[in-house]
C-alpha cells in the first residue's frame, strides 16, 4: 500500500496522506491533512462515486479529478481498522487512462475560440473536458461563472431533468449513433432565449460506449443563411483539424461527383505508396479527379453503396478492412466515410479518413492459423489414442462373451473396472475428436427426416436402466404424438445423452428427471423444444455464462459426485450450432437446472437414393449410452 496514494482517516478527517496522493491530486499536504473527508471527495477531487457507496463496495472504479481538474480513471479501495477507528482509502490510476493522451484532439479544442468542444462520461454524464468557449456558454446560461468541470450535467443545467436535452443524450446512448440538432432553442431566466447547434458523437472502446463528444455554437444573434453556410464550414474545418492532428490520411470529395476538394499530406504520402508514383501531384482545382481514377483498383461501388447507406441514416459510415496492395504488400484499412449536410439536411461534401489496421489484421490471421495447426494436432493424436483404446474393447468384449464361465467372480470385477475405464476414456477421445473436427471445418452433417418424437423416446428409454439404479425418476412427456424434421440423428443423439448424463450424474437418489417435447415460435420461426429439466445441485448465476465453455466446470467440489473432464457441455453447444439449434440453460443453485434444446421445424430435401429413417441397432445404442454414462458409477 506504500507504494500506492492513499489516505487516511479517523472520525472522518484526513489524519494521515502520502506523497504519491500529493503527485496525483496535485495538492499540498497541508491543503489535505485535517480536513473533512466528505469536503475533498466533493469539492477538492469531486470523485464520481459517492463516498457511502466506495465504503460499501469496497472496491470500485471511477473519476477523480485533480488541482488542474484534469479527469483521471482510478480504483479506490476502502478498508476500515476498528481497533484504531482509523478508515484507509488507496487510489490506483488506471493504465493509459489520461484523457489528454488517449483524446489528443482535446488539447486542440482549446483553440477553437467560437466552437464550443465538451467530452462527457458514459453513463453519467459527468463534464470531463471543456474548452473556454463551452464553459462560458454554460456559465452565461447560469447567469455567471463557476467552476463546472467534474459535474453531472444535471447538476449543472437546472432544469435537465425531462428536458430535451435529457432525450437527446439517452437517445444517442441508446442508438449508439451520432445526432446533430439544427436549432435548439431554449428560454432562460437570466439570459432569455438562446438558440444553438450541436452535433453529439459517441465514442467507443471495444464495444462499449464511454463518451460523448459535444460540439456546439451559439447561433442565437443574426441567424442569416449567410451565417448558416459559415457554421457549416467551420463544424467541417474542425473536424478535417482534429484528423489532421491525429496524423490520419484525409481526402475531401464533391457529391455526387466524387471530385476531390482537399487532401492533407498524409493521404498524398499513402496515395503515391499505393499506386507506386514517387512524385504524385495532385491539383485540387482540376474538376473530374475522382478517387476511382486515381486508384483504379479502388472499389467505387462499394463506395456508393455506404453513401447510400449514409443517406438514409445521415451518420458516417465505415468501410472494415478494405484490401489494397502497397509495394507489393497486402494492406487492410478502415475507411470511415463522413457526410457533411448542407441547410436542406443534403449530402454536399463527403470526407473520407482512413487508418491503417493491416498489423491488427496479420495478427488475426496469424492466430487463426495457429488455432487451425492446433486443432489439426489435437486430431492427430486424439486418433492415435483411439486405436489402442479399440484394441482393449475388443479384448474385454472377447474375454466377456468367450470365456465368461472360466472368470473368477474377483477377475469378473476388476474386468468391469477397465471396461467402464476405457468407455470413459473412449468417451473423452470422442469428445476431443468431435471439437477438433468441428473447430477445424471437417464436420458433416447427415440431414434426413426422422420422427421427432419416436427419436427423443427410444433415446430416453436407452438410459432409464441408469437412473432406475441411482433411484430417479425419469419421465417423457410430448405436446404431440407425431412430428418429423429434418436433422442429423446421430449428433442429436450425442447432444441428448450428454445431457441426460449430467441430469442423472447430479440428481440425488428420490430426485426426477424430465424430458419434455414441445413446440414454438422462436425469433418468428417454428422450432421443437426439448428440455432437460433435473432436481441436481443446480448452477449459480455467476457461473451460467461459462457453462458452455470448454473445460467450464462449475465447481471442482462436484468432482465428489461425479468426474468429467467439462467439455462435454462445450461440445454439446458446437453441435447445437453445426445443425443451426440453439441452446440455453435456466438454473438456481441448489434447485436443478433446464436445459432448452430448440431445433429448426422444417424436413429436409426428400433424396430417392436415401433409404427413409431407422433407428439403428440396440447393440450401438447400448454402447453408445454405455460411453456417455462411463462417468456414473453404479
Amino acid at each position: 500500500m506504500r507504494d500506492l496514494p492513499y489516505i487516511t482517516a479517523v472520525d472522518n478527517r484526513v489524519e494521515d496522506v502520502n506523497n504519491p496522493f500529493l503527485d496525483l491530486t496535485g495538492y499540498t499536504e497541508s491543503s489535505i491533512r485535517g480536513r473533512n473527508v466528505e469536503e475533498i471527495w466533493q469539492q477538492l477531487l469531486r470523485i464520481s462515486m459517492d463516498l457511502d457507496n466506495v465504503k460499501c463496495l469496497k472496491e470500485c472504479s471511477c473519476y477523480m479529478f485533480d488541482i488542474l481538474r484534469r479527469a483521471k480513471e482510478v480504483t479506490i479501495s476502502y478498508t476500515a481498522d476498528f481497533e484504531l477507528k482509523q478508515c484507509i482509502y488507496t487510489f490506483k490510476q488506471k493504465v493509459n487512462s489520461m484523457l489528454e493522451d488517449k483524446f489528443p484532439f482535446l488539447e486542440h479544442a482549446n483553440s477553437a475560440n467560437d466552437t464550443g468542444v465538451a467530452l462527457y462520461s458514459v453513463p453519467e454524464f459527468i463534464l470531463l473536458k471543456g474548452n473556454e468557449s463551452h464553459n462560458r456558454f454554460l456559465s452565461r446560461l447560469l447567469g455567471g461563472a463557476e467552476d463546472i468541470i467534474g459535474k453531472r450535467i444535471e447538476e449543472i443545467l437546472p432544469d435537465w431533468k425531462g428536458s430535451d436535452a435529457e432525450n437527446i443524450f439517452s437517445n444517442v446512448v441508446k442508438t449508439g449513433k451520432p445526432i446533430f440538432y439544427d436549432e435548439h432553442m431554449r428560454e432562460h431566466p437570466s439570459t432569455g432565449i438562446v438558440c444553438t447547434r450541436y452535433t453529439l458523437t459517441p465514442i467507443f472502446e471495444g464495444e462499449e460506449l464511454r463518451y460523448l463528444v459535444l460540439i456546439h455554437n451559439d447561433v442565437t444573434k443574426n441567424l442569416t443563411i449567410e451565417r448558416e453556410k459559415d457554421y457549416f464550414e467551420k463544424q467541417r474545418d474542425y473536424l478535417y483539424r482534429l484528423f489532421n492532428a491525429m496524423n490520419l490520411p484525409i481526402i475531401s470529395f464533391s457529391y455526387p461527383e466524387f471530385n476531390i476538394k482537399e487532401f492533407n499530406n498524409k493521404a498524398l504520402t499513402e496515395l503515391s505508396e499505393l499506386t507506386g508514383m514517387d512524385n504524385l501531384t495532385i491539383d485540387p482545382s482540376i474538376s473530374c479527379i475522382s478517387l476511382a481514377e486515381m486508384i483504379p483498383f479502388f472499389d467505387i461501388s462499394s463506395a456508393k453503396i455506404l453513401v447510400e447507406r449514409m443517406k438514409e441514416t445521415k451518420s458516417p459510415v465505415c468501410h472494415k478492412k478494405m484490401e489494397l496492395c502497397k509495394k507489393g504488400r497486402k494492406v487492410y484499412y478502415d475507411v470511415t466515410f463522413h457526410p457533411f449536410l448542407n441547410i436542406m439536411e443534403e449530402i454536399s461534401e463527403i470526407l473520407i479518413v482512413a487508418a491503417d489496421v493491416t498489423d491488427e489484421v496479420e495478427k488475426a490471421k496469424h492466430m487463426e492459423n495457429i488455432l487451425k495447426l492446433k486443432d489439426e494436432f489435437l486430431y492427430f493424436i486424439t486418433h492415435e489414442f483411439k486405436t489402442p483404446l479399440s484394441v482393449i474393447n475388443a479384448a474385454v468384449q472377447t474375454l466377456e462373451h468367450c470365456y465368461s464361465m472360466q472368470i473368477p467372480d474377483k477377475a469378473r470385477f476388476l474386468i468391469g473396472k477397465v471396461k467402464q475405464n476405457s468407455y470413459r476414456q473412449l468417451r473423452l477421445v470422442n469428445n476431443l475428436l468431435e471439437i477438433a473436427r468441428i473447430n477445424s471445418g471437417y464436420i458433416k452433417l447427415r440431414q434426413r427426416n426422422v420422427d421427432i418424437v419416436f427419436l427423443t423416446r427410444a433415446i430416453t428409454e436407452s438410459v432409464a436402466i441408469y437412473a432406475q439404479q441411482k433411484g430417479i425418476e425419469l419421465v417423457f412427456v410430448t405436446k404431440f404424438p407425431q412430428r418429423v424434421i429434418g436433422l442429423d440423428d446421430e449428433k442429436l443423439e450425442r447432444v441428448l445423452l450428454n445431457l441426460l448424463s449430467n441430469a442423472i450424474k447430479f440428481t440425488p437418489a428420490g430426485g426426477k428427471v424430465v424430458v419434455e417435447l414441445s413446440s414454438k415460435l422462436h425469433k418468428h420461426k417454428r422450432v421443437i423444444c426439448i428440455k432437460v429439466k433435473d432436481q441436481g445441485v443446480g448452477i449459480p448465476k455467476e457461473k451460467q455464462s461459462v457453462i458452455f465453455d470448454r473445460f467450464g466446470q462449475v465447481d471442482n467440489l462436484l468432482t465428489v459426485q461425479a468426474e468429467g473432464s467439462g467439455i462435454g457441455l462445450y461440445l454439446v453447444k458446437l453441435m447445437v450450432d453445426s445443425i443451426g439449434g440453439e441452446i440455453t440453460l435456466e438454473s438456481e443453485w441448489g434447485k436443478g437446472s433446464v436445459f432448452t434444446l430448440m431445433i429448426p421445424s422444417k424436413k429436409s430435401k426428400e433424396n430417392a437414393k436415401e433409404q427413409k429413417f431407422k433407428l439403428r441397432s440396440d447393440n450401438r445404442l447400448i454402447q453408445t449410452t454405455a460411453i456417455e454414462f462411463s462417468d456414473i458409477y453404479l
